[in-house]
């Protein structure tokens, strides 16, 4: 009996690596959150996760490709929230300024937001962080494009697709945060976000009976 209880709650290896990843990953999060880019070393983030100083070199291989890893579960995050947060039943032109306040408030003033916004910084003298952020670059685009032509479709006078009218959202909002360390008057930002809505409202129109969340990218399974 005792064996039989043993055998049931022994982990897997399987299990045992993703635990591992997903707790190097979380402090990965949390050291960027709390040091920055230029603070978030190796060894802090073994530090922060509690593990022992070469773990994490079983599962990544650099400590670039652990932030990767680390940015692409935040982007999974994101995109969970902004399922939940747009009325899918809703067929009228709220549907739009609820996306846009969702993406400011539930995603770019987030812990998430603002760490990838501190990973973009500072891929500007990092080449190797760079490099590697052009794939999470691609699949925040392709995440945005299937959001947007899920949720929305471009009026006859847009003159280009859906994904990009929504995408040059995303342009605007991330520029918007990088004013939040200096500035403290959030009302000034809620009019700004009322008056994006407007502009986008004359090129972008709900579609109708969304019933429910877009689809999942295709790397989102990816390990």
């Amino acid at each position: 009996m005792v064996s039989q209880t043993l055998t049931i709650g022994r982990r897997t290896q399987t299990e045992r690596t993703q635990e591992m990843r997903a707790r190097l990953m979380d402090a990965t999060v949390r050291c960027l959150d709390k040091y920055g880019y230029a603070g978030t070393t190796i060894s802090v983030i073994v530090a922060e996760a509690g593990v022992s100083r070469g773990a994490h070199l079983h599962h990544f291989e650099s400590k670039s490709a652990l932030i990767l890893a680390s940015s692409e579960n935040l982007m999974r995050a994101i995109f969970r929230r902004l399922g939940d947060a747009v009325p899918r039943g809703d067929n009228t032109e709220d549907r739009l300024a609820t996306l846009v306040r969702a993406l400011w408030e539930n995603v770019f003033l987030s812990r998430d937001g603002k760490v990838l916004l501190e990973l973009f910084i500072a891929a500007r003298t990092d080449r190797d962080l760079a490099k590697k952020l052009r794939v999470l670059a691609l699949r925040t685009k392709e995440m945005y494009a299937a959001a947007a032509r899920h949720y929305f479709k471009a009026k006859p006078n847009a003159g280009m697709p859906v994904e990009d009218i929504v995408f040059l959202t995303q342009w605007q909002l991330r520029g918007m945060l990088l004013d939040t360390p200096i500035s403290n008057n959030p009302k000034l930002f809620r009019q700004y976000l009322d008056q994006w809505v407007m502009i986008l409202s004359r090129f972008v129109t709900p579609r109708d009976n969304v019933t429910g969340p877009p689809p999942r990218p295709g790397w989102w399974d990816e390990t």
